[in-house]
């Protein structure tokens, strides 16, 4: 039944190749059935087995019992809970990493920026008046072009020739080609020095924008007005020859698996503007996008508009995260439940196996509470003994896990601190209730002379 509701949801968010009617064949139906029925015989033959096997007075004599035997019922146990805890300890930090994943600063705002793009033929004389008629509607902040869209896409490489330690060093290097209200649109901070000069034309050939990165790669203490060559043909070397005007903070590109590379931006060699057209909004996107597509096709006639969301570019650049997060959480919860219903069935099976030895403590002088601390003592070895194992292989497995992305979240002791909470609280709750009745229990009503 549980599984029957939840497939259709976990369907949707895993988007895997399978359907529910697969459920329906004959080999599968036929499978589950034997399998049902062979748990169905085996949990009934089981405990009738151990409770014929039951004797209070050896138990009596082992002194804990139950906690000091390895019985069968007790390995399926303990691995259950290895299973379990593993299973918890990544879905919190499979989340983690998720939820810092949508939450760290890339050091660029990708909210509320739809980047338009491009046709491969579309007229050149056009791409000015569509960027004023764009920045003129309402809700429009700014807007900037650039030679790609901001997420997901690997960066040009260029030769380059740069100053350090008081001589040109050639170097490839990544670059980024914009107009002069990119980092207005895009929310990126200049930290030191300026942006590019709309009015000053000879920034077009010999001004260069760099990011931190690049900053300590080549060792600047003092960046600004630095030489930086772009290393092509003999005769246009001095056309492409000029220094560092600002340094921008770092802002990530490609997905948090990579680091942040030395980049150096530059306004576009020639009359192309690039790929996109990035609009900053001041409201959400959808509220504009009837007006964005009427505009652009009044400009751009003959070209239907394309167009991304950036947000939703960078979500997508981990699916594969969001569905293991995904299968972890119905996995963890099924393990879980299934568990809980373990510890819950052992738990009765026990204090019935255990009911006359109780007994038979209480007339010695056993409180209740003695009692139920000495049944529920029982399983908290087992789930001791599950943290030993698990927590280290968790641990192993999510670093890494982890070691797949250049900027993770830490990897702290509190995760781990709080799977181990969880994991004794979860044997408290499913063994509490027949704990509770063993120790309240009428020692009168349990104890027979043979």
């Amino acid at each position: 039944t549980i599984l029957y509701l939840l497939f259709p949801n976990v369907l949707v968010l895993l988007e895997p190749n399978l359907k529910f009617g697969m459920l329906m064949d004959l080999y599968v139906v036929g499978l589950i059935a034997v399998t049902v029925l062979f748990l169905a015989v085996f949990s009934a033959i089981y405990p009738a087995f151990q409770l014929s096997l039951n004797s209070p007075m050896s138990d009596l004599n082992k002194g804990v019992g139950f906690g000091n035997s390895l019985s069968f019922g007790k390995v399926l146990l303990l691995f259950q809970f290895i299973i379990s805890i593993i299973c918890t300890s990544a879905t919190l930090i499979v989340g983690s990493q998720v939820e810092y994943i949508q939450t760290t600063d890339l050091g660029y705002d990708r909210h509320n920026v739809i980047s338009l793009i491009m046709p491969d033929e579309y007229p050149l004389e056009k791409a000015q008046i569509l960027k004023d008629e764009v920045s003129r509607l309402a809700s429009v902040i700014s807007t900037s072009y650039s030679f790609y869209h901001m997420t997901g896409v690997p960066y040009f490489k260029g030769e380059y020739e740069v100053e350090t330690n008081g001589a040109m060093k050639q170097m490839s290097l990544s670059e980024v080609f914009v107009d002069h209200d990119f980092f207005k649109t895009m929310g990126v901070k200049i930290l030191l020095g300026r942006n590019f000069d709309i009015n000053n034309r000879a920034d077009s050939h010999q001004a260069f924008i760099v990011n931190e990165a690049a900053v300590k790669a080549f060792g600047w203490v003092d960046p600004l007005g630095k030489k930086i060559r772009v290393n092509q043909s003999e005769g246009e070397i001095k056309k492409w020859e000029g220094t560092v005007v600002g340094v921008t903070r770092d802002f990530n590109t490609r997905p948090l698996r990579e680091k942040i590379e030395p980049v150096v931006i530059r306004l576009p060699y020639d009359s192309w503007p690039g790929y996109c057209l990035n609009i900053r909004l001041d409201r959400s996107i959808s509220e504009t996008l009837s007006l964005l597509k009427t505009t652009y096709e009044k400009v751009i006639q003959g070209f239907p508009m394309d167009y991304r969301i950036v947000a939703d570019m960078y979500d997508s650049q981990y699916k594969e995260e969001n569905k293991a997060l995904t299968a972890l959480y119905v996995g963890t919860w099924m393990v879980a439940l299934i568990s809980s219903f373990g510890i819950f069935s052992l738990s009765v099976s026990m204090s019935v196996r255990r009911m006359r030895e109780f007994g038979i403590r209480k007339v010695l002088g056993a409180t209740s509470r003695q009692i139920t601390v000495l049944h529920v003592g029982s399983f908290m070895k087992i789930i001791l003994l599950a943290n030993v194992i698990a927590l280290p292989i968790a641990y192993w497995l999510t670093s890494e896990w982890l070691a797949g992305f250049a900027y993770r979240t830490n990897l702290g002791g509190v995760i781990f601190i709080a799977v181990t909470a969880i994991s004794f609280l979860l044997v408290i709750i499913s063994a509490g209730y027949p704990s509770l009745r063993a120790g309240k229990m009428n020692p009168i009503d349990v104890i027979k002379i043979p």
